[in-house]
């Protein structure tokens, strides 16, 4: 979503899913790191994960004067990992500036394809409080879907045999936009302002269709 409203009119895009999106990356940051619990369980396995992509390309990165590989290897929280590495690698001043300039929110005015942002009110990354339903719903090409409940990318249905419900309902919003596009002649983008979505916000139930909304 940042990528297509820095371009603007320039967007080479003809549609956008995003999923749990976290919309500005210091509050999440604030909302993981201010929680001992999500500290712990959310931030960690998150700086787990991307230690062990980084040990994958450890050839790539192991001579730098930006950055102390060993510390970056020993880090014990999302936060720390972004200090010892991203912000370096990307040559920001600070760990704030790097997240204001990662994150999209400050550009979704700008987006003028059609874009459908799912989220969940009760995602512990990105709760409620966080989600920025103003900007969102001010610009009529973007299609906001709030659900009571599905966590962080979360959304199961059926208890015997679990299964994300969410894939169904964007894959059909993708297959709308594919449909018109094409119909349309999607090499050009003369006509992408005549086909906006109306922005809304729809409050839905895990396992709602999304035809019936």
């Amino acid at each position: 979503m940042k990528y297509a409203g820095e371009l603007k009119e320039k967007s080479p895009f003809s549609g956008l899913l995003s999923i749990a999106n976290p919309f500005d990356l210091t509050a999440t940051h604030n909302e993981v790191h201010g929680n001992p619990f999500k500290r712990r369980f959310y931030s960690s396995r998150l700086a787990a994960n991307f230690i062990r992509v980084l040990k994958r390309h450890l050839p790539v990165f192991a001579k730098s004067p930006l950055y102390d590989l060993d510390k970056i290897l020993k880090s014990k929280t999302l936060a720390e990992f972004d200090e010892l590495f991203t912000r370096r690698v990307f040559n920001f001043e600070s760990l704030g500036s790097s997240y204001h300039n990662a994150s999209c929110y400050h550009v979704l005015k700008d987006i003028t394809c059609p874009t459908l942002c799912l989220n969940a009110k009760d995602d512990p990354i990105v709760p409620d409080r966080i989600i920025p339903y103003s900007e969102l719903m001010a610009n009529p090409n973007i299609l906001l879907a709030v659900t009571e409940r599905g966590g962080h990318i979360g959304w199961y249905e059926n208890w015997l045999r679990p299964r994300r419900w969410f894939s169904d309902s964007v894959s059909e919003f993708a297959g709308i936009i594919l449909q018109v596009f094409v119909a349309l002649n999607p090499t050009t983008h003369t006509n992408r302002r005549n086909y906006h979505c109306q922005s809304s916000l729809i409050l839905c139930k895990p396992s709602a269709s999304w035809k019936q909304k």
